[in-house]
C-alpha cells in the first residue's frame, strides 16, 4: 500500500474523492470494483487452500478480519472505521468482533471481583419489602452507609 501511495501520490483533499484502489493507477478514473477484488482474492485462495476452503472467504472477510484484529490491538471505533474505510461507527457494531481470548478474558475478570449490587426487580420477585426498616439496617450492615441512622 506503502508503495502504491508513493507511485500515485495524492496532495490535499483528494484522497477523499479518489479511490483506494483504481483499475488505472495512471488517471485514477476507474475505481477498483469489490466484484473485482472479490475475484482475485478468490483466485489466491483457491491456489492456497483449495476450492472448497476457498469458498468460505470473500474479500470483505478480510475487512472483517482487519476490523477484529484492530478492535483486539485496542484501537478506538474512529481508527477502526477508518482502517477499514467504513462511512458510518454501524459497520463497527456489526463487523469488529471481539476474539474468544478477549470475551474470555473479560469473564474471567468479572468472575474475580465481588459484587454487592443486586436489581430492584429482583428483591420485589423474592418479596422483599425494600422500604422497611428491616431492609434499611441491612443495606446499612452490607454496605456501612448508616442510613438507619
Amino acid at each position: 500500500l506503502r508503495d502504491y501511495e508513493l507511485a500515485f501520490p495524492l496532495g490535499g483533499r483528494s484522497r477523499g474523492s479518489v479511490p483506494l484502489f483504481s483499475m488505472d493507477p495512471a488517471t485514477l478514473e476507474v475505481p477498483l470494483r469489490a466484484s473485482v477484488m472479490d475475484a482475485v482474492v478468490h483466485a489466491l485462495l483457491r491456489l492456497i487452500m483449495g476450492t472448497k476452503e476457498a469458498a468460505c472467504y470473500s474479500f470483505h472477510s478480510f475487512r472483517i478480519g482487519l476490523a477484529c484484529a484492530l478492535l483486539a490491538a485496542g484501537y478506538s471505533h474512529a481508527d477502526i472505521q477508518a482502517h477499514c474505510r467504513w462511512k458510518t461507527d454501524a459497520s463497527i457494531q456489526i463487523y469488529a468482533r471481539q476474539n474468544a481470548e478477549m470475551f474470555g478474558a473479560r469473564v474471567l475478570a468479572a468472575s474475580r471481583r465481588t459484587v454487592s449490587s443486586t436489581v430492584v426487580a429482583n428483591f420485589l420477585r423474592q418479596g422483599v419489602d425494600i422500604d422497611g426498616d428491616a431492609t434499611v439496617v441491612a443495606l446499612d450492615g452490607i454496605a456501612g452507609l448508616n442510613l438507619g441512622q
